[in-house]
């Protein structure tokens, strides 16, 4: 049976949204972001209802007297994932600002994204809005805030650590990094971690919480579900598009020969073909089959 890690953002949800693990939490935003909030309270939208339903909302939203703290884990580097997480710190921004009725910098508004599978030369960098003239480095408000956490960079250090010519400074950055680090791991790392850092108590209660959220039947089940279904999205896609290469090939397919496009569209969609799979191969829009689908 497949044990998750931190690094899926399903399971950090888990784990982390636990009130009893709090101090974990509040371990995590100060390695962060080097700041302590106190009396942290959870505001996600699924706190009421059950939290192993994905929604499009960030991993965590949390509240204190000092901030609002957005947390995202961004397991690929895609292009979208930054716009959306601006996205959901400006409208924190705007909804602090609807709340409270007045506009004001008192309190901080604060996006954490622990993002995988992008090259950093440095483990965190600190994001602010700023004028591009460098002679004036005062931010245009001073509480927008987003803390980016290269997690490549940080788990160099981890993979290095059993090359021959490891030495004492890799050493030094695990221990530095190994808040970060024990998210990637998965049980007998951990132990290994536990090891180099001398049995740090938080680590260890980090695998013992690990361990009960890889055994709740509900998170199991979910995770079940979407990659099953997913395997077989892929798969029937897979085998649509070489069933379809064949009747091609076989019928001596010709784009410019709109008869036999036609008779091979209508062939494919009695056999249930997807239409984007049939619009692919066929190189002609989908809004086109659509039309042979309602005469077949």
């Amino acid at each position: 049976m497949k044990f998750y890690t931190c690094k899926n953002d399903k399971c950090f949800k888990c784990l982390f949204l636990n009130p009893l693990n709090q101090d974990l939490l509040t371990l995590l935003i100060r390695e962060s972001t080097d700041l302590v909030f106190k009396n942290i309270t959870y505001s996600n939208i699924e706190k009421n209802v059950n939290m192993y339903i994905r929604r499009k909302y960030l991993d965590l939203n949390l509240d204190s007297s000092e901030a609002i703290i957005g947390i995202e884990v961004n397991g690929y580097d895609r292009k979208y994932i930054k716009p959306r997480n601006t996205s959901f710190i400006c409208d924190s921004y705007s909804n602090h600002t609807l709340v409270n009725n007045e506009y004001t910098e008192e309190k901080q508004i604060i996006q954490i994204n622990y993002t995988y599978g992008v090259k950093s030369k440095v483990p965190i960098k600190k994001y602010k809005i700023l004028n591009t003239d460098r002679s004036d480095n005062k931010p245009f408000v001073k509480n927008f805030i987003i803390y980016e956490v290269y997690m490549e960079y940080i788990m160099k250090f981890w993979y290095n650590r059993n090359k021959q010519d490891v030495n004492i400074k890799n050493l030094d950055n695990i221990r530095k990094y190994k808040y970060f680090i024990m998210m990637n791991l998965g049980l007998e790392e951990l132990e290994e971690l536990i090891k180099i850092t001398n049995n740090d108590e938080r680590i260890v209660k980090f695998m013992e919480e690990l361990k009960k959220v890889n055994t709740i039947p509900e998170y199991r089940q979910y995770i079940t579900d979407e990659q099953d279904y997913q395997f077989r999205l892929n798969s029937e896609r897979h085998e649509g598009e070489k069933r379809g290469l064949e009747i091609g090939e076989k019928r001596g397919l010709e784009i410019g020969e709109q008869k036999q496009k036609e008779k091979t569209i209508l062939e494919m969609l009695k056999e249930n073909f997807p239409i984007d799979v049939i619009s692919r191969i066929l190189k002609i829009p989908a809004e086109q089959v659509k039309k042979y689908q309602h005469n077949n």
